[in-house]
């Protein structure tokens, strides 16, 4: 029977499903989101992840904000649709479209059914791959904890074509788990992460089986390589928005400097 997670994140952040035990017995083999993830996502991501109902509520509010009536949004890596719901209810009565992509079937089969149990109207989802996609032409792209996912060699060329999807007036908006710049920041930010995780109550056979899966499948990049990938590719500008140690957002402005 499914537990109905509480909403941790307030602010009627819609996350569900069953509780995240899977690392009690899973080992060794490396993280995919496949069918058993996402019957856990929405509590794995909010008790792994610190300030990430936070995150979702600036996401939602920078794009409100910038994005203009029966403007289009799209969202890469939807997963199971907390983002989506959350921009849609930030621009609710304004006729904006919302599009989500993501490359699990599982994922968007689960985002489709949290937004018709509530009643959740103009946001649509599909599945593909983030990469190579067409996005079309959109007012607002956000991409949230997704980046870190898709192979470095193949991050210019999408960085690029989300770039070429935007006008002057739009605005990119994603969230990402960081690299640090030194050793030293480093381990700081294992430790605090860490300890966040015992707190939410992961046990330390839990956490270390799950470090271990996601090595070499979550590939972080530095502040500083965010910041170069996204100039290089078209953007005029980038900004921190959130960031608790090594998770950050940051939101992009397209155009020549």
């Amino acid at each position: 029977m499914t537990e109905r997670v509480p909403d941790r994140a307030g602010d009627g952040l819609v996350l569900e499903g069953e509780r995240d035990a899977l690392y009690e017995t899973r080992a060794g083999d490396p993280f995919v989101f496949d069918a058993a993830v996402v019957q856990v996502f929405d509590d794995m991501i909010a008790r792994s992840v610190p300030l990430y109902g936070e995150t979702e509520r600036v996401v939602a509010q920078t794009v409100a904000g910038s994005v203009p009536s029966g403007g289009r949004i799209v969202d890469l890596g939807s997963s199971t649709g907390t983002g989506c719901l959350a921009m849609a209810a930030a621009c609710r009565g304004r006729g904006v479209r919302i599009e989500g992509v993501d490359l699990c079937e599982e994922m968007v089969a689960r985002a489709r059914a949290k937004a018709a149990a509530h009643g959740v109207c103009g946001v649509r989802y599909s599945v593909g791959d983030i990469a190579e996609v067409a996005l079309g032409a959109a007012d607002a792209i956000t991409a949230v904890y997704t980046l870190q996912f898709v192979a470095p060699p193949r991050r210019a060329a999408l960085l690029a074509r989300i770039a070429a999807a935007l006008p002057v007036h739009g605005v990119f908006v994603f969230a990402e788990k960081l690299a640090a710049p030194d050793a030293a920041t480093q381990s700081l930010w294992d430790t605090i992460h860490e300890q966040f995780k015992r707190d939410q109550g992961y046990s330390e056979r839990e956490i270390a089986a799950k470090r271990a899966s996601l090595v070499g499948v979550l590939q972080p990049w530095t502040a500083t390589q965010w910041e170069d990938a996204i100039v290089g590719a078209g953007f005029r500008s980038i900004a921190p928005l959130v960031q608790w140690g090594p998770f950050a957002t940051f939101v992009a402005w397209p155009g020549a400097q």
